[in-house]
């Protein structure tokens, strides 16, 4: 008896130490328990949960909100496939303290669309706007921390001279991100050097063009295979090479992950300064280089981008809606006049310049929706930029003028401009604080002539 009574208290006396035990790590929610080892953030290239993807902790003159003020900031990156809604989650800075600040519900500006970025201002002024949460980052290091569940974060990272710190603090108009947006490698951008702070757009982001595109082959040029098939030039302008194995070709802005280009294969980077043919012929069976894309010869469209969702470069031709680039016909291209340029030509088979798959364009072509009588030209500042920016255009003579903003799925999202205008440069803001982060194309009309320039909205 007396043994059954001392194992029953013995078993009371483990349960409740348990018991005490588990309250108290869940009541001090530590650091060991809740932010990722280092082993466990290689995990986040194929995550689909939020992601933090960019911080500045000291802002002088890096970037403003949207009341012109030069605050702290932390970009989150929806990695898809589902739309988020980051109302009713939580930020903090002390990862001891999950639930220091809940983002307010009941607002559009809290919604991410896969591959949309959101910039949370860290001012500790939640009452100038939804955005503005209740944390201040500290410019020697600390911590940062969302979730939707106060026991485990989603994502948590911590800098500086914080304890358990593996990322060192970007100091002033810098800030630290991910090599690209959801990877697992964390770099400092500095102000004013390549590659710079991006808030709200894709970090560290290569510059690489379309640069000439055949939607109708027979005779042209032929593949590996000695197969007349369509294909897509891409001109890489940097100096260094560009792998562009795991990025997105589409052909249809609409769906970006339509093809994702195979990774392994040294057949995929692009030499500095240097072109890359992929074969539009729906045939990935036949080489890393074909496509499971095959362009129309009527028109649709053509988009390049890392993640499946922010695009690198796109474009419209022939009847597709939105549509700038006139279809090239059978056995010519279509392509930037220089590489890299502005301004879309026509190569045609049976003349000269002749289309140039795999080497650079020339100077010269037919000019696609030009006159030499009236040649209009125009340019935006800044870009990229947040809520508004300066569109400047200039005519050879009195025109109707009518400048539109297209989105990347060829959709118009805004007028800017519409009137008769004289010859010269004229100057009109384009307030786009409606309109979310991303690539947008602003088209000038005027007479016969049209001109489309590329904006960044952050």
């Amino acid at each position: 008896m007396k043994q059954n009574y001392l194992f029953s208290l013995l078993t009371v006396m483990l349960l409740i130490t348990a018991t005490f035990n588990n309250a108290k790590a869940i009541n001090e929610l530590s650091q060991t328990e809740l932010v990722p080892a280092m082993t466990n953030v290689d995990v986040k290239s194929n995550q689909t949960s939020p992601t933090i993807n960019e911080f500045c902790s000291s802002n002088d003159t890096l970037w403003t909100d949207e009341n012109g003020e030069y605050a702290d900031y932390i970009e989150i990156y929806n990695p898809g496939p589902d739309t988020i809604d980051l109302g009713g989650w939580y930020i903090t800075d002390d990862l001891s303290n999950p639930t220091e600040y809940m983002i307010p519900t009941g607002n559009d500006s809290t919604i991410m669309n896969p591959g949309e970025f959101l910039i949370l201002v860290a001012d500790k002024q939640p009452e100038k706007g939804v955005l503005h949460v209740n944390i201040k980052l500290s410019g020697d290091g600390e911590a940062i921390g969302i979730t939707n569940d106060p026991l485990v974060y989603v994502d948590s990272l911590t800098y500086g001279d914080a304890t358990g710190a593996w990322i060192p603090s970007p100091g002033t108009n810098n800030s630290a991100g991910l090599s690209k947006e959801g990877g697992d490698t964390w770099v400092v951008y500095e102000f004013g050097k390549d590659p710079a702070p991006s808030p709200g757009v894709p970090n560290n982001l290569p510059t690489l063009y379309i640069n000439e595109f055949c939607s109708s082959n027979d005779t042209l040029w032929a593949d590996e295979h000695g197969e007349y098939e369509d294909y897509i030039e891409i001109y890489n302008p940097n100096s260094e090479p560009i792998d562009i194995a795991g990025w997105y070709i589409t052909d249809d802005l609409t769906d970006g992950q339509v093809w994702q280009i195979p990774e392994g294969n040294d057949s995929t980077i692009i030499a500095a300064e240097g072109f890359l043919l992929l074969v539009a012929d729906k045939s990935p069976d036949q080489g890393v280089l074909h496509i499971k894309i095959k362009l129309s010869g009527d028109g649709e469209a053509i988009g390049l981008s890392r993640d499946g969702y922010n695009y690198v470069d796109s474009l419209t031709y022939g009847d597709a809606a939105g549509a700038w680039i006139p279809s090239p016909g059978t056995d010519n291209s279509a392509g930037l006049s220089t590489d890299g340029g502005d301004t879309w030509v026509v190569f045609l088979f049976e003349g000269n310049p002749k289309p140039t798959p795999g080497y650079s364009n020339t100077d010269q072509g037919i000019a696609i929706n030009t006159t030499k009588e009236n040649l209009s030209c125009i340019n935006s500042y800044p870009n990229p930029f947040v809520g508004s920016t300066t569109i400047e255009f200039s005519l050879e003579q009195n025109e109707m003028v009518n400048i539109q903003v297209y989105n990347i799925t060829g959709k118009i999202v805004g007028t800017i401009a519409t009137g008769e205008y004289n010859a010269g440069t004229h100057n009109v803001t384009w307030d786009a604080s409606n309109l979310n982060s991303g690539m947008y194309f602003v088209q000038l009309t005027s007479g016969s002539s049209q001109t489309v320039h590329k904006a960044i909205i952050r």
